[in-house]
């Protein structure tokens, strides 16, 4: 049934280039599919089986010399900052998550990975002697693979948002952002759709090191704490993350948490008490002889505050080795490319409005989106009042009719750019035109007319346009490539529209 429901609304998209939601029940999500996703990309390709069987043997042998011959639990100064880049896919919906929510959710991985949230000292008392600072940053991106500005975030239009096909995903944010490879980012794809899970990734492996794929699928509602996620969903990430550094749930290598089987599995690591694997928060849970530790962010508790001693050197191995090339994320080489170690500076100029089309006397707030720093503002409002502002996020009140340009000057003390949006701020007059209303596109060459149309696109996909190709009475309509290409044969036709 699932796969007719994602058929119905792929070919319902097809059609008319928008979401058509019907009242079928959303499918319940599953907390993580890393383990499924392996097993299905080692049955679809016996090379790929080859390479992750090597790989994982390669790794659990290099982790075990690597904890018993080099790892120090005392030395404070490895610190392993990782370049990360948030891909969101979306389609305009609340998939396309804010930045704020970005960063918040950037924030509690910091905060996860280095001892730092809040919560950790209310863990059962038994660990608390465990509880690892596990000494690893997290840190957007500021340059692209190509050496040119980003603060990290991409944003893309894409059906695929929807889909259960990993590699449409990837394809598209590639296909418009370019090249990210996995072995220089850690690449978070932010999706609508994740294979009936809330997130998934794969353990270190060779097949996939330098591929953007190389990263981690994860729904918008699981991303942070705030926006369309909540405190309860904001580890999800950190979970992923720790299985995208070789560790395995609690209970084992499985995704089949609360089998009496998974007391004789054991996850690697020797200070976390073999489980059975809890999908509920029993601090005081005893599943194979021994106090679980169910608050573990590889947990499934929906109640996880830590991890230990013991996953922490894990990670740590997984960062030190060639297997998979985590050991180049962290390398001054690869922070110096990805911008992350070199100053911030001022490379981009940006801004939104809350509203871009108003009546006469009310008004607009402008949001600076400039990165990655400014230190001043210097903004032109023609119309608007006041006309000029040097606030980050001012309030301007429009109070006659026309369209407005604005213009936004940003610096970082040392260098300055500029960025104007054309018509961007379009007041209606208060007074319009009687009814019933006729309106034709005989005498228009050109679309909009700022009098009368107004266009957003701010993917720069398609918009409608005049054509003489077809009509209903006279020689032009209006249309829409909502299809991305003419040769699709999908338009959409608007000849004539009365107003009664």
């Amino acid at each position: 049934m699932k796969k007719s429901k994602n058929l119905l609304k792929t070919i319902l998209l097809g059609i008319f280039g928008f979401p058509v939601i019907f009242g079928f029940a959303q499918h319940e999500v599953h907390p993580c599919h890393t383990n499924e996703k392996m097993d299905e990309l080692k049955a679809s390709d016996p090379a790929i089986a080859l390479d992750m069987e090597q790989s994982r043997t390669e790794l659990e042998e290099w982790t075990a010399n690597f904890i018993a011959n080099q790892y120090s639990p005392n030395d404070r100064s490895a610190i392993y900052t990782i370049p990360v880049v948030f891909h969101v896919l979306h389609t305009n919906g609340p998939e396309n998550i804010s930045d704020a929510q970005i960063y918040d959710a950037l924030q509690n991985m910091n905060d996860d990975f280095n001892k730092l949230n809040s919560d950790w000292p209310l863990v059962n008392p038994a660990f608390l002697g465990i509880v690892a600072d596990c000494q690893i940053e997290f840190v957007l991106a500021r340059k692209k693979n190509n050496g040119s500005c980003t603060n990290g975030i991409t944003r893309t239009y894409t059906q695929t948002t929807h889909a259960d096909l990993d590699d449409d995903q990837v394809d598209a944010v590639y296909a418009e952002h370019g090249n990210w490879p996995g072995n220089k980012y850690l690449n978070i794809f932010v999706v609508a759709e994740a294979s009936g899970a809330a997130g998934y990734t794969q353990y270190p492996a060779n097949w996939n090191a330098t591929s953007m794929s190389n990263g981690i699928k994860i729904l918008h509602n699981y991303v942070g704490s705030i926006g369309t996620s909540n405190e309860t969903k904001s580890t999800a990430l950190t979970h992923e993350i720790g299985h995208w550094l070789n560790l395995a749930h609690c209970w084992g290598d499985s995704n089949e948490p609360g089998l009496a089987g998974n007391c004789s599995d054991d996850d690697g690591v020797a200070d976390t008490p073999n489980t059975i694997g809890w999908t509920s928060c029993n601090t005081s849970g005893i599943s194979c002889s021994s106090l679980d530790n169910v608050e573990n962010f590889m947990e499934y508790s929906y109640c996880c505050k830590m991890f230990t001693q013991g996953q922490k050197a894990r990670m740590h191995a997984a960062l030190e080795s060639n297997t998979g090339d985590r050991d180049n994320l962290w390398t001054p080489a690869n922070l110096s490319a990805t911008g992350v170690s070199t100053p911030e500076v001022l490379c981009a100029v940006s801004f939104t409005a809350n509203i871009l089309e108003i009546c006469p006397g009310e008004s607009v707030t402008f949001t600076d989106q400039s990165y990655n720093l400014v230190t001043g503002h210097s903004w032109s409002f023609p119309g608007g009042t006041p006309s000029t502002s040097s606030s980050a996020n001012p309030t301007i009140t429009y109070n006659t009719a026309g369209v407005y340009n604005v213009s936004l000057q940003a610096t970082d003390g040392s260098s300055t750019l500029t960025n104007t949006k054309t018509n961007y701020i379009v007041v209606i007059p208060e007074v319009g035109d009687p009814l019933p209303y006729f309106e034709g596109f005989e005498n228009l060459s050109t679309f909009p007319d700022y009098d009368r149309f107004t266009i957003l696109d701010e993917d720069g996909d398609e918009e409608w346009d005049i054509t003489s190709g077809a009509s209903y009475g006279g020689n032009n309509c209006v249309y829409l490539k909502n299809s991305g290409t003419v040769q699709q044969g999908h338009w959409m036709l608007l000849c004539l529209v009365q107003l009664i």
